[in-house]
C-alpha cells in the first residue's frame, strides 16, 4: 500500500474577518452619509457657507467647522468636527460653501455631505474588499476540489477488491449460517 499524502483544508475565517474588518472601516469613514441613506425623509439638504474654523474645547488639537443656515425662515449655528472630512475634499476654511442635510424633526441637529466617490480611501478599502472576497471564493473551491479528491480517493481504495467480502449482505449472511448447519449437522 502506497504512502498517501495528507492536504489540509484551506482555512476560511481569515479572510472573512478581513472583510468585516474592511466593513468596518468603510461604516466608520462615512457614518454620516450611511445614516443619511438610511433615513432619507427625515432630511432637507440645505447648502450653508463656513462661519469659521476651531478646534474642540478640550484639546485644542482637533479640527472643528462651525457654520450657519436657513431653515424655514429661521437661522441655526452649529459646529461640527472635522477629522475625516478632508478626505472627501471638504475644506474647514471659512467662507467655504457645504452642502448639509437638516434633520426635519430637529432643525438645529444637521449632517456633513461627504461624498463617498471623492474619497480615495474608500476607493481602496472597496478594491481590498473585493481582493479578501475573491481569497474567500478561492478557498471555497479549493476546499471542495480537497474533498471531492479524497471521495474520489477513498473510492478507488477498495477497487480491485470484492465487495462481497468487504460487505457481505443479509443474503450472503443467511446462506452461509445455513451452509454452517449443515456442516455441523453433517458432521454429528
Amino acid at each position: 500500500m502506497r504512502k498517501q499524502k495528507i492536504i489540509k483544508k484551506k482555512n476560511l475565517t481569515t479572510p472573512f474577518i478581513m472583510m468585516l474588518f474592511v466593513t468596518a472601516i468603510l461604516i466608520f469613514l462615512n457614518i454620516q452619509t450611511l445614516t443619511y441613506v438610511l433615513n432619507t425623509e427625515k432630511y432637507y439638504a440645505v447648502s450653508t457657507t463656513t462661519t469659521r474654523e476651531k478646534s474642540d474645547g478640550f484639546t485644542m488639537i482637533i479640527p472643528m467647522v462651525e457654520y450657519t443656515y436657513q431653515y424655514q425662515g429661521q437661522t441655526y449655528k452649529d459646529s461640527k468636527y472635522f477629522v475625516i472630512q478632508p478626505l472627501f475634499g471638504l475644506s474647514n476654511k471659512s467662507g467655504t460653501v457645504l452642502d448639509i442635510y437638516v434633520n426635519k424633526k430637529v432643525p438645529d441637529r444637521t449632517l456633513l455631505r461627504e461624498p463617498f466617490e471623492r474619497n480615495l480611501v474608500n476607493w481602496g478599502l472597496l478594491i481590498l474588499w473585493i481582493f479578501f472576497i475573491y481569497i474567500f471564493i478561492q478557498r471555497i473551491i479549493g476546499n471542495h476540489k480537497i474533498n471531492k479528491n479524497r471521495r474520489l480517493q477513498a473510492g478507488s481504495d477498495t477497487e480491485g477488491q470484492d465487495v462481497s467480502d468487504t460487505k457481505p449482505n443479509s443474503k450472503e449472511k443467511k446462506e452461509e449460517k445455513e451452509a454452517k448447519k449443515e456442516e455441523t449437522t453433517s458432521g454429528k
